[in-house]
């Protein structure tokens, strides 16, 4: 848990999230897969929320809107559990101003991702594919996908992968880089930077629920309740319309509501 923030951040905290939530109910016919996702992560982290009543009318017809939802719906069936993380951050430095300047994800293939990330959420065999694809040094988006996919690893029994994978070291090496990234990033809000502290938190990592990122992410929530990275026009992933003069992000949006939710979890 964190302890000794102010009650008036978690006020505006409670606040921000049930702008976000009644902007987000209305629209949940138009999400994508990484929305839910982030949905079952708020009601997993909050239960009394409303966002598992969001999740559940939103998958209705998801599979229509999103292709990789039948091959990932371990991601969005069910809510995500707060989780004890065994890795410690406390030697961590932040990433090089390189790092995080010129980051190139150009060569990333979301697909193998998808793939990847799918095998191991039903603990299948380490491919030798996946093998080469998540191990490789990355940076940026493509290192956050790495850690997802050693994430959900993580969660299989060991006996289950063959041949044996040492997850929790590339865990652990995986989550650090993440880390060192978020220390680094000294820039205005963005959606990386919202999913890094989403990712980590979810995790059981409260080190990256700083008060200042906190507070940025209520700062520049829109008078609508959602977010949207400077010159941003898509509306999702899907680029589905939405009423005029709403140009937020549902990917964007769905990080900060989820961080907001991990934050009023770790400080209750």
């Amino acid at each position: 848990m964190i302890v000794g923030v102010s009650g008036e951040l978690r006020k505006k905290a409670q606040a921000s999230l049930d702008r976000v939530l009644a902007y987000l109910e209305k629209r949940a016919h138009m999400f994508a897969i990484d929305t839910v996702f982030q949905l079952r992560v708020i009601q997993g982290f909050l239960p009394d929320s409303i966002a598992g009543k969001i999740a559940d009318a939103s998958v209705t017809d998801l599979a229509k809107r999103d292709v990789t939802a039948l091959r990932l719906k371990k991601m969005w069936q069910a809510p995500v559990k707060p989780m004890q993380s065994r890795i410690k951050l406390d030697d961590v430095k932040p990433a090089s101003k390189d790092v995080i300047e010129n980051c190139n994800n150009d060569a990333f293939n979301e697909h193998q991702s998808d793939v990847c990330i799918a095998n191991a959420m039903d603990c299948k065999s380490w491919s030798k594919e996946c093998k080469v694809f998540e191990t490789k040094p990355a940076c940026g988006y493509w290192l956050t996908h790495e850690f997802a996919y050693f994430h959900f690893l993580a969660m299989c029994p060991p006996h289950a992968i063959a041949p044996p994978v040492p997850v929790q070291s590339w865990l652990d090496l995986k989550m650090k880089g993440v880390y060192a990234e978020f220390l680094a990033y000294d820039g205005a809000l963005m959606d990386l930077q919202a999913e890094r502290i989403l990712l980590g938190a979810m995790s059981g990592n409260p080190e990256f629920l700083t008060t200042k990122w906190i507070a940025s992410i209520i700062a520049t929530q829109t008078k609508g309740g959602c977010w949207s990275e400077p010159g941003a026009m898509a509306v999702s992933d899907l680029q589905y319309d939405l009423p005029s003069g709403d140009e937020c992000e549902f990917h964007f949006t769905g990080m900060a509501a989820g961080v907001l939710a991990t934050f009023l979890h770790y400080t209750a």
